[in-house]
């Protein structure tokens, strides 16, 4: 019997400036301009830099699209992208996924506050006997952008996992919904993954024996958890607030 331990509802929310900053720096990295990655996103250099700044889903898409016609053919972008979002990058978030006690209350936590990260992939993460199944979906979005959201999601969401229990995830399997890419993408994701995927296997989702969901966290720190988990209600309190303004004025506008 499957018990279904989390679902994002929405990936439509205000984010943090953070991901914006880590997609330019990529795109800088490799030789663009600031002016060609921000164009029609509406987000200023001085907006970019702001410590409190947020963005739209939207201007991140925008963002993404740039920074793919810019840099086409270069099918690793996604995961080059997705290995930058270290726990730092996530802020507050982050800290209180990394001093969870337990890799199983780091997932419960994330969930309840998703909405803090930088997702535009919905997941889902179910426990079905003894494993555990992390799904993901991207039929919302643009199809131009679908691809490249996944690699970077899943990169990230690798990435956060590496470094929050001090060493890499066993995955027993990871699956596709995508066609078999070229073999150096093919290298790219097991080098990622540190198995093999398997493709035209949809939907997208990699699994992990359950057990590692008892498996305690080094830097575990239950009251750090506690200091950020408040502290993290405050800001999307203050930050539902902020939308609500804006909802009535531009409503009464």
């Amino acid at each position: 019997m499957a018990t279904k331990a989390s679902s994002k509802p929405n990936w439509d929310f205000r984010r943090g400036m953070a991901t914006a900053r880590v997609l330019t720096q990529l795109g800088l990295d490799r030789g663009l301009s600031p002016d060609a990655l921000l164009r029609h996103t509406d987000i200023t250099p001085t907006q970019l830099d702001s410590t409190h700044g947020e963005l739209e889903a939207q201007q991140e898409i925008q963002l993404i699209r740039n920074l793919m016609s810019e840099l086409p053919g270069i099918e690793t972008l996604g995961i080059e992208a997705g290995t930058r979002y270290h726990v730092t990058t996530y802020g507050l978030w982050g800290y209180a996924v990394l001093s969870s006690p337990t890799l199983g209350s780091a997932f419960g936590m994330a969930a309840r506050m998703l909405n803090q990260t930088f997702s535009l992939s919905t997941n889902e993460v179910e426990q079905v006997g003894d494993q555990v199944i992390i799904s993901y979906q991207v039929e919302h979005l643009p199809p131009d952008i679908r691809q490249f959201v996944l690699d970077r999601d899943r990169a990230a969401a690798v990435t956060l996992q590496r470094e929050i229990l001090g060493q890499p995830m066993t995955y027993r399997a990871v699956l596709m919904r995508r066609p078999e890419p070229s073999p150096q993408m093919v290298e790219a994701y097991t080098q990622l993954f540190g198995i093999r995927p398997l493709f035209d296997q949809p939907p997208d989702r990699g699994l992990f024996d359950a057990a590692l969901m008892q498996q305690a966290l080094p830097q575990a720190n239950l009251h750090t958890k506690r200091l950020c988990e408040d502290m993290l209600k405050k800001l999307i309190d203050a930050r539902s607030q902020r939308t609500g303004v804006a909802v009535t004025v531009r409503d009464r506008l």
